[in-house]
């Protein structure tokens, strides 16, 4: 298949999802150490009449929540009993983009942001590597693996000038599913709420 195929083919499958939910791991790969952290939880995309809408719980080894929502993204660390705040207004489309990589975000869209090149697929899955046509702090590429029954990533991983990279491994992929509204939810009873400057 062609990388215009394979584009193709994401475009389609985006168009027809309004929610997902997925089971998912995260690798953090530090060089300088050697060092891998593991991290599991689940996942949750849906589409709504105000915007898209993401949930990440972090439920291994220890509880936090990654919440997007009405342009504002929030980190709940509920050991310490706080929950970070971010406007993320300035930077709608870019952290849209970002957030829906290989999950409900569409193929030819990829082409604004990056250079795209399909690579050997690997154990059935077709390889994208995207690379940043502007600097973009902290990322030199990003890699995408697509199930190509689904069309959504089952793993994308975003690498880092330092040789550091991040990995999300998705399972058990379930798509327009009904999601219940408190995995979005921004009330975090008895956090501080903390909302750092904008740098």
């Amino acid at each position: 298949m062609t990388l215009d195929g394979v584009l193709s083919q994401i475009d389609r499958a985006a168009a027809n999802i309004h929610s997902l939910t997925a089971q998912v791991v995260s690798l953090k790969y530090t060089k300088l150490v050697d060092d891998t952290t593991v991290e599991a939880g689940d996942f949750y995309y849906r589409k709504t009449a105000r915007g898209m809408e993401i949930a990440l719980e972090i439920r291994k080894p220890y509880r936090r929540d990654f919440i997007y929502r009405d342009d504002t993204g929030w980190i709940y660390q509920p050991r310490i009993k706080q929950a970070q705040e971010f406007d993320l207004r300035k930077n709608r489309e870019a952290v849209a983009q970002f957030l829906l990589l290989g999950l409900g975000g569409g193929g030819h869209a990829l082409l604004a942001s990056y250079r795209v090149a399909l690579e050997p697929e690997e154990r059935g899955l077709v390889h994208l590597h995207l690379t940043p046509k502007r600097p973009t702090p902290g990322v030199s590429s990003i890699d995408l693996w697509y199930d190509p029954k689904l069309w959504v990533t089952a793993a994308q991983q975003v690498n880092q000038p330092s040789g550091d990279f991040q990995r999300l491994n998705y399972s058990d992929i379930r798509l327009n599913a009904r999601i219940a509204d408190r995995h979005f939810s921004t009330d975090f009873p008895g956090a501080t709420i903390v909302r750092p400057q904008a740098p």
